[in-house]
């Protein structure tokens, strides 16, 4: 269970540098290691690094509570939670890659897919 928790704070980790790696190009690296006063236009592509961010933030605290309820509690069905704890970790993975390249329906189902982790996860609580 300890792993796919680090895995889920890894992924967090790359959607946090996914914008600001985009913007390098844009920027340079004088501009990253500046104040950051002013900032060019973020493209399209920046943005939506930024969105999936805010949504890698409103379900990473989600995921923490129900992984660390299934550690603490002694009835849970572990076997279950790490496959449910595997979902989230591989939906999140994808979710990124898919949200920044514009593909809905895709994007969606990998959304679909890490939620289906969290209802794993509270099933094994169960």
């Amino acid at each position: 269970m300890e792993f796919w928790i680090l895995m889920a704070l890894a992924i967090y980790l790359i959607n946090v540098f996914a914008p600001a790696l985009m913007y390098l190009p844009q920027w340079g690296l004088a501009g990253h290691v500046g104040p950051r006063d002013t900032a060019p236009e973020p493209g399209i592509y920046v943005e939506r690094a930024r969105k999936s961010l805010a949504n890698h933030i409103e379900n990473l605290p989600v995921f923490l509570a129900l992984a660390f309820l299934v550690m603490l509690s002694p009835a849970a069905d572990v076997d279950l939670a790490i496959v449910g704890s595997q979902l989230y970790v591989l939906g999140r993975l994808a979710y990124l890659p898919l949200y920044i390249s514009g593909i809905p329906w895709l994007r969606s189902g990998a959304y679909l897919v890490s939620f289906l982790g969290y209802a794993l996860l509270v099933t094994a609580l169960l």
